[in-house]
């Protein structure tokens, strides 16, 4: 994970685990594994992970704001998830009906 256009400021997390989550916030959101789709996703204003850097030793680190939806972001993919499931039944159905249609018209991947 890359924070700005600074390579200086690259994070490395080796198997990260949520450690703790507290707050709350909501910002729209977005992922490249479903592009155009964005939808506000309420996560942790602030989190604890622990990983391991890339010489293998154990780390903590807490991300706030961005950095904190970033960390829950991509840990969800590591188990399996993207952000719609943390909206509405309602709206990630449609985002699949949506989907399935530019599917249909070749319009989709």
């Amino acid at each position: 994970m890359t924070t700005g256009e600074d390579p200086a400021q690259k994070i490395v997390l080796i198997n990260p685990e949520i450690v703790s989550q507290e707050g709350a916030q909501t910002s729209e959101e977005g992922c490249l594994s479903i592009p155009t789709f964005r939808e506000p996703v309420t996560r942790a204003k602030t989190v604890k992970v622990r990983a391991r850097d890339v010489k293998g030793a154990e780390f903590e680190m807490i991300g706030e704001e961005l950095l904190a939806r970033a960390f829950l972001h991509e840990t969800d993919h590591l188990n399996g998830r993207l952000y719609i499931s943390h909206i509405s039944p309602l709206k990630r159905d449609l985002i699949r009906r949506k989907i399935r249609k530019l599917q249909k018209a070749n319009e989709w991947g």
